[in-house]
């Protein structure tokens, strides 16, 4: 995230587009943060050590079922047509085959696949969210991205902090003070 923050924030200072400056919209973009990198960034590391790629990538191929069903219990308004619901009821089921549901999960650990889900119902709530309470903002695409991401990471850096600490301590020893 701060790596991808850094560019962006180049990017948008080259092309000389300003970043918001509300604190509402800062909030819902911090929301926005949240739902589609920081959340899901930490549990797909947590279950990736816990189920294989393969059934990390099904799960997160049910993205669009996970933002319908959250269209359809939450944000009402935003209707999809019958044709999108038909499309993602075939998807499910293609993804249900591909799985092979009925040999259960393998050797996979449940919490993994519970992460995995729960990271795919973050990216299903994001959409709608932006829907909503983002897009009529009417911003550059450039200065939301660029405040979506600094917002990432500096909600990751006390982890990255905490991280960096804990991985000295386990190469070096304890820091004395």
């Amino acid at each position: 995230c701060a790596l991808g923050s850094l560019a962006l924030l180049v990017i948008a200072k080259i092309r000389k587009i300003s970043l918001p400056r509300a604190r509402s919209v800062w909030l819902k973009l911090w929301i926005v943060s949240l739902l589609l990198n920081v959340i899901p960034g930490i549990l797909f590391a947590y279950a990736e050590i816990r189920v294989t790629s393969i059934l990390a990538g099904i799960i997160n191929g049910t993205t669009p079922l996970a933002t319908l069903i959250v269209i359809l219990i939450a944000f009402r308004e935003q209707k999809p047509k019958p044709y999108q619901i038909v499309g993602l009821g075939i998807g499910a089921f293609g993804v249900l085959i591909v799985l092979g549901i009925w040999k259960g999960i393998g050797h996979n650990s449940i919490t993994g696949v519970v992460a995995l889900l729960i990271a795919v119902t973050c990216y299903g709530i994001s959409f709608p969210f932006t829907r909503k309470f983002v897009t009529p903002l009417g911003m550059r695409s450039e200065a939301l991205a660029a405040t979506q991401i600094t917002l990432g990471a500096i909600t990751l850096l006390p982890l990255f902090l905490f991280a960096c600490v804990a991985c000295f301590q386990f190469a070096f020893g304890p820091v004395l003070v």
